[in-house]
């Protein structure tokens, strides 16, 4: 499994909350993507259902995958035609120790209606 860090902002300086844990991708639809702080929960998708496993609740919510996802952050996890529904661009090179050995890039909605600007992703190239 490889590790991730997601951050949600609220603007460029200020940071809502920081979430951390690991994730496996076997093709478009079939992942597990687990969160590890600040709370513990699981998603994994067969590519026809999406199970939300909610350790501090102990519960599993079962959703069916469909088309609405395409113009949300999770059309990552779902093999969507991103370039469909979303404008693809580099991120200009940053020196910043954050950013150190990492590649960005920016996926911005075409849709004027959701609920996030764009969603940044980093890419260690290791």
């Amino acid at each position: 499994m490889r590790r991730f860090i997601q951050t949600q902002k609220k603007s460029v300086s200020q940071k809502l909350q920081v979430s951390e844990g690991k994730f496996i991708f076997s093709r478009p639809g079939r992942f597990i993507w687990e969160y590890q702080k600040p709370f513990e929960q699981r998603l994994q998708s067969d590519a026809k259902k999406l199970y939300i496993f909610d350790r501090d609740l102990s519960q599993v919510t079962v959703k069916p995958v469909d088309a609405s996802l395409g113009t949300t952050p999770a059309a990552i996890l779902f093999g969507s035609d991103l370039k469909k529904h979303f404008s693809v661009q580099n991120a200009p090179a940053s020196k910043t120790l954050e950013n150190a050995g990492l590649e960005w890039v920016y996926l911005v909605p075409k849709a004027a209606d959701t609920q996030f600007k764009q969603i940044a992703l980093a890419f260690n190239q290791n």
